[in-house]
């Protein structure tokens, strides 16, 4: 197991309220709650959904239930551009002790604990989905149009986000809860938020709007996007 009990700049992004300052300037953090998970067997995939919904689960299961979806906006003071900062599962109540790299399944453990699995991002768009509904995306017809089609209503420039379910019949309900990805396409990285008796509270993919090392790269001619797929330790 790679954990890490040092901050980490994303935590940042869980203080509702808060004054942060960034690369871009001061910004300020805003909550919402997008949203349920419906995890049927507890495994979690996360995704560019426009892009491929077939990639390994997370190697940590959770117990199978409904979860809230989280998101922090940071706000940027100067101009009032908004930027989606990270997205949460949250899975139970009380301070996170330590943080966990979120590895996948059939991933080996890195001997370096700054180490991650990152997803690979090409539409500017996140998710949260679980295995089950990553199976039966994949044979929805214009999935990525019914998804976009969502995340329409709740667009504002920079930033959207929708839970857009998934008919399955008289199944059990599937979803994909989706959200814009900080300044857009790269790769990002999710951490397990593990209470003291090493039970998971939080799923979180950060985005890198409050990573000073990431600037904006709307002010930054070319600034370079993260690279598209890393797997490190496999």
């Amino acid at each position: 197991m790679s954990s890490q009990p040092a901050p980490h700049p994303f935590v940042r992004a869980l203080d509702s309220g808060a004054l942060v300052e960034t690369s871009v300037g001061m910004v300020r953090i805003a909550h919402r709650h997008i949203g349920s998970l419906h995890l049927p067997s507890g495994r979690i995939v996360a995704s560019d959904p426009m892009v491929d919904l077939q990639l390994p689960a997370f190697a940590r299961r959770v117990t199978p239930g409904r979860y809230p979806v989280h998101i922090a906006i940071a706000q940027v003071q100067r101009n009032h551009d908004e930027r989606i900062a990270a997205a949460w599962l949250r899975f139970g109540d009380g301070p996170v002790a330590v943080w966990e790299v979120a590895m996948l399944e059939g991933q080996r453990p890195s001997k370096s604990p700054t180490d991650t699995a990152a997803y690979g991002v090409d539409s500017g768009t996140g998710s949260f989905f679980s295995a089950e509904a990553a199976t039966l995306g994949g044979d929805v017809p214009d999935f990525s149009e019914m998804l976009a089609d969502a995340m329409d209503t709740t667009y504002r420039p920079t930033r959207s986000w929708a839970s857009l379910e998934l008919d399955q019949g008289a199944g059990v309900p599937l979803n994909v809860v989706s959200f814009s990805s900080g300044w857009g396409d790269g790769g990002y990285a999710s951490w397990w938020g593990l209470d003291a008796t090493g039970a998971p509270l939080l799923l979180l993919t950060d985005f890198a709007v409050l990573d000073d090392e990431r600037s904006d790269p709307t002010l930054t001619p070319g600034t370079k996007p993260r690279p598209w797929w890393k797997f490190w330790g496999r």
